[in-house]
């Protein structure tokens, strides 16, 4: 059936093949943009995307798929006129026991991934979309990094194929048995003797200095990404971490400039980046996440993994919000054949104290990686649910002495009343600051 969203993409092709029907014989045709890597092509031309007919500005359309412990979401969008990001379409599929540390049941999560594209695409009204840009969730490696070149001809000014150069003998460098390069960040360079110039190009000069961070991941859960998203018959294009695709939804480029951290919890995992000058020197994997509060609720009570997360997600208060001695849960434990009384306080107190525990640890983290303490340091939350928690920014705050808020990843979204009021509002919670990053950095590096 035909949707709006079909009809407005049919529309803007036949008017674009018109108009190239009447340019000269002599008109350009651009290719796919991989990795980062854009197309010159001139404005009118059309933009072949996997069978798809896309032409400038808002439709070129790109496909991201997270990859989660929990769950898998797909997103289809497109930049705006403005620079913002259109969502397209959106899929989400639930998963469970799909991982278990560096184990992966790739049959579930290919199957959980067919099912959340199919749903993306026929939200869009689009098909045939292949190329997907996705998320690493393991351990991250980052490195710092120097290279030289030497100009040959000093008359002409930098360009940007010199410094394409400078990263490309990154990538050479050899790294470490286990490990393999995600992405190589610069930092700032140095120009014969002018030292820390973050953008030579246009600049006159022999000797090129450039400083760069490596960040670089473990090699079998890259495969097994890799894996998955072959298996769902999809190519993978480009691969970024979790907590800099969060980063990249929650965090405006000027906040980059100053000292902020990121912590993203996630289900079984807790996501730190740490940003400063406008670069990130830190980033780090904690074996942590919602899941073990979860594990800790059904300690206390007795109750399913299920229901402990169910009391987990609406019920838990820390004291910075107020709890109150006299409310009381009732829990049908055993299919039924008995009944519980949960006090919230005590709930709460379960849920604070392993959340406290986690914080204290994520700071030390982010203390460590910075060389002198940092007054200002800011931080922001994003994950899956609890950064939602009543009083949760209280509690950061109380532990860490920094200030806290919570990102939402829709400050770089285009309003968009196709979708529907309820799909607006959930891609607005922390939960979805993962593929809403993900969407915008892949969307980024093809429009540079």
């Amino acid at each position: 059936m035909w949707n709006r969203n079909m009809v407005k993409v049919l529309k803007n092709f036949l008017v674009r093949q018109v108009f190239s029907d009447e340019m000269s014989s002599e008109s350009y045709t651009g290719s796919l943009t991989t990795r980062g890597r854009t197309s010159n092509r001139p404005p009118g031309s059309i933009h072949v995307v996997n069978g798809c007919d896309f032409g400038d500005g808002e439709y070129q359309a790109t496909m991201c798929v997270e990859i989660s412990s929990s769950k898998i979401v797909t997103v289809i969008g497109s930049l705006n006129m403005k620079g913002q990001v259109e969502i397209l379409g959106v899929g989400e599929q639930r998963l469970k026991d799909a991982q278990r540390g560096l184990s992966y049941n790739v049959m579930k999560i290919a199957r959980a991934i067919r099912s959340s594209v199919a749903d993306a695409m026929e939200m869009s009204g689009l098909q045939n979309l292949a190329d997907v840009c996705s998320n690493y969730s393991g351990p991250l490696f980052i490195k710092s990094l120097t290279e030289i070149l030497i100009k040959d001809d000093t008359r002409q000014e930098i360009v940007e194929r010199d410094i394409e150069r400078l990263q490309e003998l990154m990538y050479m460098m050899i790294s470490p048995p286990g490990e393999e390069v995600i992405l190589i960040q610069p930092e700032h360079y140095t120009i014969d003797d002018i030292p820390r110039i973050v953008d030579p190009v246009g600049m006159t000069g022999k000797r090129i200095e450039g400083y760069f961070r490596s960040v670089a991941g473990n090699v079998q859960i890259l495969k097994v990404v890799d894996r998955c998203i072959g298996q769902a018959d999809l190519s993978l294009k480009a691969i970024y971490p979790n907590i800099l695709a969060s980063a990249e939804a929650v965090l405006l480029d000027e906040e980059k400039e100053g000292s902020i951290a990121v912590i993203d919890i996630g289900a079984s995992t807790t996501h730190l980046a740490v940003f400063k000058d406008g670069v990130l020197i830190h980033a780090e994997t904690i074996p942590l996440g919602g899941s073990t509060i979860t594990r800790d609720i059904q300690q206390f009570t007795g109750l399913t993994f299920e229901k402990s997360e169910l009391l987990k997600l609406n019920y838990s208060r820390f004291h910075a919000a107020e709890v109150t001695d006299d409310a009381v849960i009732y829990v049908d434990q055993f299919n039924g054949r008995r009944r519980i009384a949960i006090r919230t306080k005590e709930l709460g107190g379960v849920v604070e104290a392993r959340m406290e525990e986690l914080i204290s640890l994520a700071y030390g983290r982010i203390l460590a990686s910075l060389d002198d303490s940092e007054p200002g340091l800011g931080i922001v939350l994003a994950g899956a649910g609890i950064a939602l928690f009543p009083g949760i920014e209280e509690l950061v705050r109380r532990v860490t002495g920094s200030r806290c808020c919570v990102g939402h990843p829709d400050l770089y979204l285009a309003p968009n009343d196709n979708l529907g009021k309820g799909v607006t509002n959930k891609l607005k919670s922390p939960s979805y600051a993962t593929c809403i990053g993900l969407l915008k950095l892949t969307l980024k590096s093809r429009n540079p």
